[in-house]
């Protein structure tokens, strides 16, 4: 796991109400068993946070917990990240980057190589990325979670992009409503069906785009798309 040091904040009631954890290592796999003793988890956060089963390590990461106010936050680095789909979130295999934020906003820096994202929500396969560079930041509503960026750069095998997302994420059963718009390019279009969101868009449409670039040895075009 790694050498870590952990600090609190104690009142005259003799009770710890804050606590901290600082680490240059922690193996992400591992620290999941000391979460309970940061910040005490419901039986369905509980059952969430082991479907995720996270793999990975965090490095110059700092780790902070409010007990009266129940709030989380993370500040640090993290490297090979993986997890498994939770509710309406992807898989996500091998992202590296930086991590600011607790529970209710953050943001995420993406400097990313050979990584690869499942979300059956959106995409019908998996999307493998030969580089993955950005900003994300998220918010937490009183119903959904809000995912946005403004630049996002995203290089698989086949197309080269950059994109400016706006994702909302109810937590119900609601459908993901997504704002994109991407400007891509690539040699050989006619694997572009793979990075389309074809769970959520018209079949019409799918086939259109499938017909369009089919026809195309190469292309450059900017994309704009919404639906929920």
């Amino acid at each position: 796991m790694g050498a870590f040091r952990l600090s609190g904040v104690s009142a005259e009631d003799a009770l710890l109400h804050k606590i901290a954890l600082s680490s240059r290592q922690i193996d992400l796999h591992q620290i999941a068993s000391l979460t309970q003793f940061f910040a005490p988890l419901t039986e369905d956060q509980a059952k969430l946070l082991a479907q995720a089963q996270l793999k990975g390590e965090l490095k110059n990461v700092t780790i902070s917990a409010d007990m009266d106010n129940k709030q989380l936050s993370v500040n640090g680095k993290f490297n090979h990240l993986s997890s498994e789909p939770v509710l309406t979130l992807p898989a996500i295999e091998n992202l590296s980057g930086s991590i600011k934020g607790n529970e209710q906003q953050g943001k995420i820096r993406l400097t990313t190589d050979h990584a690869q994202i499942k979300y059956p929500h959106l995409f019908r396969n998996p999307i493998p990325i030969n580089k993955l560079n950005g900003i994300l930041t998220w918010q937490q509503n009183v119903d959904d979670w809000m995912v946005t960026t403004s630049m996002l750069e995203v290089n698989s095998p086949d197309i080269q992009s950059k994109s400016r997302l706006q994702l909302i994420i109810p937590k119900t059963d609601q459908p993901v409503f997504m704002d994109l718009q991407t400007a891509f390019s690539g040699k050989d279009m006619s694997k572009a069906g793979t990075y389309y969101p074809t769970t959520i868009m018209s079949k019409t449409l799918v086939d259109w785009l499938i017909m369009r670039l089919l026809a195309a040895k190469s292309l450059k075009a900017i994309y704009y798309f919404t639906a929920i």
